[in-house]
């Protein structure tokens, strides 16, 4: 299944525990989710990344889902989860051939609802991408697709 963008998400809750139990069929529905606890950041799997997520409505088959954990409408992502979250999203870009402007946040996909804040209030998506450029170099703002 070919993967056209990186959707960048919040859980909104505290734990990745939270985000399992939570479903409705106790599945994560992005396929990672990254997690500070204590100075250690958690890297959980989700579905696996060739199949489906069920985390929007449109993008499930033609999108990578990594979630923060936290609630970024309420706090601002620590800088250690948002360099992790950056060099994670970098290697999947590079991968998977998913170019800069295709890693977006939830909020600005077009089917997304304009209540929809995902990954949060506090999680400025610009600075990230700029986050995943300098974590992978290669990974240009100009380039359409990622040179092999």
């Amino acid at each position: 299944m070919k993967r056209t963008h990186i959707v960048i998400h919040h859980t909104a809750s505290k734990t990745w525990a939270n985000v399992v139990t939570q479903g409705k069929h106790k599945v994560a529905p992005f396929h990672y989710g990254l997690e500070l606890k204590g100075n250690r950041i958690l890297i959980h799997k989700g579905p696996n990344i060739l199949e489906p997520a069920s985390a929007t409505k449109h993008y499930n088959d033609s999108a990578i889902h990594i979630a923060a954990v936290g609630d970024f409408d309420k706090t601002t992502p620590p800088p250690s989860l948002l360099l992790a979250l950056a060099v994670f999203t970098s290697d999947l870009a590079f991968i998977f051939g998913v170019p800069i402007d295709h890693i977006v946040g939830h909020s600005e996909l077009p089917a997304a609802s304009t209540s929809i804040t995902c990954p949060g209030l506090t999680f400025n998506l610009d600075k990230f991408r700029d986050k995943v450029i300098a974590a992978f170099p290669r990974l240009s703002k100009n380039l359409t697709s990622i040179p092999l």
